[in-house]
């Protein structure tokens, strides 16, 4: 490159056809070798794409390059106090003091333990099991070696190779630990890594912090986390109304239950009205003495409530950005984002939230909704029942010394009228605004329900992923096409596409135009293939047997897992035995109009027993 534009300024200089004959070969050389270079980088990518041993992530770090996706990982400039901040070295001292300042409390620890008594106990007690060295070696050989480290750089890696050496004294120090009520301090020192959430990278208010954790520490964590856990779900002690971070349950079912009670009201000719509250910082401000207390309730006693509270006990955290280092805070709030107990404990200490409620709650971790049914001859009743737990909730969070983010708080009313004089909500003397469409878990639900808003959401969003599909469809085969459609497009069409199938045909059709214009990206075909025969072509399904493809499956793993009990016993009601052919098959449930009797679960039970009725129900069941 460099003798290129040597040879080109000295025939511009001379003009000589000597020179410029000189300057186009070298060119003709440099343009083959630039082709050649670049030929062989993309034959590199596309052997890496088909590599089998690809973990997800170096799968789609490869796939950010290939589509140059731009993925910003470092801070950006900051803006505080007026000033702009480019160093790292000033960034992390602002990010630091404003995540420290979210930790810190005048509170302390219980010192005596008959402080727990305040809230009455259960009647259940967990215990500490004895570790073994096959617990210990059965989670080293599962760790993730690509998890970064905590302050005292001991790598998943070096552990996972020297597991079957080092689970022996693990084993010796976690039962010393558990025996005597202790959690190291070096195990105690944590890393905030700064991770951007939301609106504008200049404003520290918009980043999170993600905890690095000793990875020795994290392996003691797990073992409670499972043990701790089975005990809390045997004995039916955590919150049944929410669905986050439990075992086989999701998103989909929350929103699922949520939609079938306002279906169930519309049926009845009522109206519904939504409420949606989100909890400020809510693992940040997690109070220890709180969270002792309802382990405390909860069966957590003695030795066990001893070592929680020498857990959560003189923790330090400082953040780090690029080599440089905040100052050291003391936590004393908040569960480690970072360790698998966290979201356990958050749990933990929210299990009472619905306890004094009237209404319909539908939690995810620390996302609350509340549903009512309005009666067109009592609209006054169904308010006053959704203000009485607006208060509820208030009163629940100040005794719990958190906060619910007041301009998340917003409500939608869901009504087949256009009635305009509804009363109105407040949250402590504030007017709370109605929305005519609110995005809950990533399902925008409109005053309608006609879905046309969440359709136009997926469409916007999935456009930019098409059009740098197709400027790279040229350079990558037909395997590593497919899988790119299916991790970056598919997956986004497949989130709840259960709940809107009722949408009109227009928009339906829009999705499935999309998923034609993917398959012809796929197969690097033109626009006279059929959708049909292409679909028969790839193997694919159209969107309509997609979705009933999830849908059924959805429904039969709760069939099959009574998981979670509250869908299943609400749904799965078998025919009595004295009913002779109808024997086995779900009791459906009778509809008056055709969203209630389109809705996701009158629809599945008709399928289900549709499906009885061809293979046999033991058939069903082994189908999934």
């Amino acid at each position: 490159m460099v003798l290129t534009k040597r040879y080109k300024k000295k025939y511009n200089e001379t003009n000589i056809p000597y020179d410029k004959v000189r300057y186009l070969n070298t060119k003709e050389k440099l343009d083959k070798a630039l082709q050649d270079g670049k030929k062989q980088y993309y034959n590199n990518i596309q052997i890496n794409l088909k590599n089998r041993n690809y973990n997800s992530k170096q799968f789609w770090a490869t796939c950010n390059i290939l589509l140059k996706r731009k993925i910003k990982t470092n801070i950006g400039d900051l803006i505080y106090n007026r000033k702009i901040y480019k160093k790292d070295s000033d960034k992390v001292r602002i990010l630091g003091d404003y995540f420290g300042e979210q930790v810190t409390t005048e509170n302390g620890i219980y010192d005596n333990e008959n402080d727990y008594s305040i809230i009455p106990t259960k009647q259940y007690q967990y215990n500490f099991p004895f570790i073994t060295d096959n617990i210990v070696l059965d989670i080293i050989k599962n760790i993730n070696i690509h998890t970064a480290t905590g302050p005292d750089k001991i790598s998943n890696i070096f552990i996972k190779n020297t597991g079957h050496i080092l689970c022996k004294p693990l084993t010796y120090i976690f039962n010393y630990c558990l025996i005597h009520s202790v959690y190291p301090y070096q195990w105690k020192l944590s890393h905030w890594s700064p991770i951007h959430k939301k609106e504008s990278r200049f404003k520290r208010e918009n980043y999170r912090p993600i905890s690095l954790c000793s990875n020795i520490g994290k392996i003691l964590d797990k073992i409670i986390f499972t043990t701790l856990y089975n005990y809390l779900e045997q004995n039916n002690l955590l919150n049944k109304y929410n669905y986050g971070f439990k075992r086989k349950t999701s998103c989909q079912h929350n929103l699922s239950m949520l939609l079938h009670d306002v279906y169930e009201n519309i049926d009845k000719n009522c109206d519904s009205i939504i409420l949606f509250m989100d909890v400020v910082k809510a693992f940040d401000k997690v109070d220890h003495k709180i969270l002792l207390q309802k382990l405390y309730a909860l069966g957590i006693k003695n030795v066990e409530l001893k070592w929680f509270k020498n857990y959560l006990a003189d923790r330090y955290s400082k953040c780090v950005i690029h080599g440089h280092e905040s100052e050291k805070y003391h936590v004393q709030t908040s569960v480690t984002q970072g360790s698998v107990l966290a979201t356990l404990l958050w749990s933990i200490f929210s299990y009472d939230i619905t306890d004094n409620l009237i209404t319909n709650p539908y939690i995810f971790a620390d996302d609350t909704a509340l549903a009512e049914k309005i009666e067109r001859n009592d609209i006054q009743g169904g308010f006053n029942a959704i203000q009485f737990d607006i208060e509820q909730l208030i009163d629940w969070s100040e005794k719990n010394k958190i906060e619910f983010s007041k301009t998340k708080t917003k409500y939608i009313i869901i009504s087949n009228s256009h009635k305009q004089n509804y009363p109105q909500l407040y949250y402590k003397d504030n007017i709370l605004e109605r929305v005519t469409s609110y995005k809950q878990l990533g399902l925008y639900i409109d005053e309608n329900l006609n879905w046309e808003q969440h359709i136009n959401y997926i469409i916007t969003k999935l456009s930019k992923h098409i059009h740098m599909f197709k400027l790279i469809r040229n350079r990558i085969d037909f395997y590593t096409s497919e899988k790119i459609y299916k991790g970056l497009i598919a997956s986004i069409i497949d989130y709840c596409c259960m709940f809107y199938i009722n949408a009109t045909q227009t928009n339906i059709k829009r999705i499935t135009r999309l998923i034609y214009n993917c398959a012809l990206v796929v197969v690097k075909g033109s626009r006279f293939i059929s959708e049909e025969k292409l679909f028969q072509e790839l193997g694919w399904n159209t969107f309509q047997e997609r979705t009933n493809y999830l849908s059924i499956t959805m429904f039969a793993k709760i069939k099959i897992t009574k998981i979670p009990k509250i869908i299943y016993n609400t749904f799965f009601i078998r025919i009595p035995k004295n009913v002779g052919r109808n024997e086995g098959k779900l009791l459906v449930i009778f509809s008056r109009k055709n969203k209630y009797y389109n809705s996701y679960y009158l629809k599945m039970i008709r399928m289900w027993n549709i499906l009885k009725k061809k293979q046999g129900y033991r058939s069903t069941i082994l189908i999934f």
